[in-house]
This record gives C-alpha cells, structure tokens and sequence, in this order.
C-alpha cells in the first residue's frame, strides 16, 4: 500500500513540476528572449474564415517561446549539458576547450562543407568588381574587407571531433579577388601576425582591440593619416557579454575583459547605439567623407572610423544602396561583410543603375533562358536565369538594349545572382526610364571561351510594361 502511494505522490509531483512552465506563463510568461528573435505569436483558430489546420502546431510553437521561467531553464539545461556530455543546447552553439564558444552557423566553413561552386565565387568575384567600378566612376575609394570566422584563424579551442578543411570560400575567394582587381583587405594574414587573440572566446566577433587593428589597417590601405591610440588613455573593463554565451546562458552569461578608448566624433540625427541601422556622424576637424556598408563586427569598429571623417554614413541595410555614392559624395567606400555571409553576395543585389559597357553582340542561338521585366517606381527591375547548358564557370553575363526607331544600341553590365544555394545561373539590374526607349529590342547575352551568343531576345514596348 505504502508503495502505491508512494508512486502516486512522485507522479503527482512529476506532474507538478511539468505543469509550472505552462501554468506560470500568466504570471510570468517569456516576452522577450536572449537570441533577441521574434517570438510567436498566439495562434489564431481561424484562417481567412476557415478552420486553421496548423493550430495545435502553432500553440507548440508559442508555448515553447513563451513558456514561464524560459531563460533560467535554458541556463540550467546548457550548463548540464555543457559540463556533462560536453554539447550545447542549442543548434547554434559549439562549446570548445577552455570556455570558448562558436557559432555554429559557420561550421560549414570549418569543414569545407556546402561551398559556393567555382561558379558562384565568379559571381561573387564579378559583383564586387561592378561595384568597385561603379565607386571609382564617382571618384571615391573602394575597399572590400571580410572579418574572419572566429575557428577560421583562432581554431585551436575548438573540439577535436571536427577536422578542420584545408580551405574554404574566403581561401578560394582571396585569388581571385586579386585576379580581377578587387581592392581587398586581407584581415586573416594581419590578425595572425598578433601575439593573442583579438576575438573574445564568447561572442563571434573581434573585441575593442581587434577593432582597432581592423580599422589601422583599413587606413593603412587608404594610405590615410589616422590616430593610433598608442599615446591614447585606455581601460580595461570585466563588463562584455558574448552574443554566444548569452544564447547559450541567458540568465548567467560570463563577463569578459574588454578595452575601451575615448573618441572624439558626433552622431547626427536619430541614435540609440552602434547596431542602428543607418548612422551618420561628423568629426569637425577631419576633410574625407566615408560610406560604409557593414554588418554586426562594425559596431565596435565604427567609433573608430568615424573619427578619421569629417562626415561618416554607416549603413546595415541589405540590399546596399549604391545609390547613396551620389547622393552622399563619399571619398571613401567600404563593404565589409563577415565571412560566413560571402553567399549572401550573390542574393543581396545592390541597388544601382546598370553600368555601360562597351557594346556586345552575338549569334542567336535557342535557348531555355528566362526574362523578365517590371516597373519599379522610377525603374525598370530586370530579371532571369541563364539555361544551364549554355554556362561555364567563367560565363559573363549583358544586356543590350536597341532603340527600334533610332537604331542605336546599348549594353549593359547586369548582376549576377544566385536563385538558391546551388544556382549560378541568374542575373539582375536596374534601368532608369531615360535608359529604355519606348520601343526596344532586348537581348541577353553570354561570353564564353570568347564566343558570345545572344540567348534572349524580344522586342518590347515600355508603356505595355507593368
């Protein structure tokens, strides 16, 4: 008897305790989380007046983001694991020797898994060569620079069950940038030449002092004067949470050291902190005027920068606007993106008018090429993909519009753009309404192996296009 009651009271506690992360969300339900991700939403029974089959879906959904004491019990679940079996919780982490930890998401490039194709690295090659022209037709400097994957360099924590490749996109990359003439910062070789790490073992990015190599070394480039913070006081503070350990251990992360220098430039307009999306600043005794495209490792490299610069724009919006050259007459341009987003290179095409190239013509040939065409406020959005029998790695993509009245002809230098992680077949641009005449000839053209084949053509007229 007593052991019957016995099971009923451990049941019943069992039970207790598996209910309170439900029974506890109306008190003290998890509205805000460490990943700083939206979270879900309260299902709706009902979709569009009929019955939401994904409901009960949903409900686990919400209750699995929502539910009470979220955070403590993450903490408590990845401390467990982490100090027993040795794994994180999440998917997104890797806990590495002496409490380092990793973003996950760039195992791939630790591996040498799920690589862009020599095709792709083309295209992403050719996009920042278009860009770089378009910057230097407008007189200002370009600059692309790829902070590094924290186990790209500093690898050696890192748990002996993965067997790190012998190269990856950025070691592919790195050639042929230099092939093409892309003005490249190579950020691996000067972080390699230090006596320590300049990332912090709990966060992906660089720490205040990475920062500040990453910037000497971007005026380097532009053989600018700048401060070196040498004679600069500075402090060391115990007092930065690493994005990682916060996913990891929301409730209890471990503060790291972190130095910390003055700087002299003013925000202008708007500014919560060095994650906003677009910030301009100004530093009165400075003369260039910089645009920077940049990604989370230039929230601490921002402050930095902005005091070389009489006027700075730093921009996180993807697609990038090049637009902005004109309207903003920078000096000096700067795209820096993470390596473990190079893909992203050839899926956020930047927003700017098709250069002209010189003219390009060819033979008709029958192809399955696609084509299509928009009005897009004051532009005209032009889109497809090459048929894949007629691409090599090295096949270059224009466009050439002919005046059907006047006769004249016009190439142009379009994007190229990746329609899924395998795809190397697509192409992009954008054409202002001066550029297209009311009734046109298209083509689309290829360059391969120096034969170049016309692989669209339509005539169209602009008023019919929608």
């Amino acid at each position: 008897m007593k052991k019957n009651t016995y099971a009923v009271v451990y049941l019943v506690l069992i039970f207790m305790i598996l209910l309170v992360p439900f029974a506890g969300m109306t008190f003290w339900a998890t509205n805000e989380t460490a990943e700083k991700t939206e979270l879900a939403a309260w299902p709706k029974l009902t979709d569009e007046g009929k019955w939401n089959e994904n409901y009960l879906q949903e409900m686990g959904t919400y209750f699995e983001d929502h539910f009470a004491f979220r955070e403590k019990l993450v903490t408590a679940n990845a401390v467990i694991r982490s100090k027993t079996v040795g794994s994180a919780v999440l998917d997104r982490v890797i806990v590495g020797e002496n409490d380092w930890l990793y973003f996950k998401g760039t195992l791939p490039d630790y591996l040498g898994k799920d690589q862009l194709s020599d095709r792709q690295l083309f295209m992403a090659v050719k996009n920042l060569k278009i860009m770089q022209d378009y910057t230097s037709t407008r007189g200002a400097q370009f600059l692309f620079v790829s902070p590094f994957n924290k186990n790209t360099v500093y690898d050696e924590n890192m748990p002996d069950r993965y067997l790190k490749a012998a190269e990856n996109n950025l070691d592919r990359l790195e050639p042929l940038l230099s092939e093409y003439g892309v003005n490249y910062l190579d950020l691996k070789a000067v972080f390699e030449e230090q006596d320590k790490p300049l990332y912090f073992a709990r966060d992906t990015h660089w720490n205040n002092e990475g920062a500040l190599l990453a910037y000497q070394s971007i005026m380097d480039y532009f053989s600018l004067s700048y401060e070196t913070y040498l004679n600069v006081p500075s402090e060391e503070r115990t007092d930065h949470i690493g994005d990682i350990d916060e996913m990891l251990y929301p409730t209890s992360p471990t503060p790291e050291n972190n130095r910390y220098y003055s700087h002299h430039y003013a925000t202008v307009g708007e500014f919560t902190d060095n994650m906003d999306a677009w910030i301009e600043t100004t530093r009165a005794e400075k003369t260039n005027r910089l645009l920077m495209y940049r990604d989370s490792f230039g929230e601490s490299l921002l402050p930095f920068m902005a005091d070389e610069f009489a006027q700075s724009y730093f921009s996180r919006y993807v697609p990038y606007n090049l637009l902005q050259i004109d309207q903003y007459q920078p000096t000096h341009v700067v795209i820096e993106r993470a390596e473990r987003t190079l893909g992203n290179l050839l899926t956020d095409i930047p927003i700017m008018t098709a250069p002209i190239v010189a003219m390009v013509s060819g033979e008709a040939i029958e192809t399955a090429t696609e084509f299509s065409i928009k009005k897009d406020n004051d532009y005209y959005y032009i889109e497809g993909s090459i048929d894949s029998d007629h691409l090599k790695d090295e096949t270059e993509i224009y466009l050439s519009v002919r005046d059907n009245v006047v006769g004249t002809t016009v190439s142009y230098q379009p994007f190229y753009a990746a329609k899924d992680e395998k795809d190397g077949s697509g192409y992009q641009l954008y054409l202002v309404d001066g550029q297209l005449p009311e009734n046109h000839h298209i083509e689309v053209l290829t360059v391969s192996d120096g034969q170049t084949s016309v692989v669209y053509a339509a005539d169209l007229i602009k008023s019919d296009i929608q």
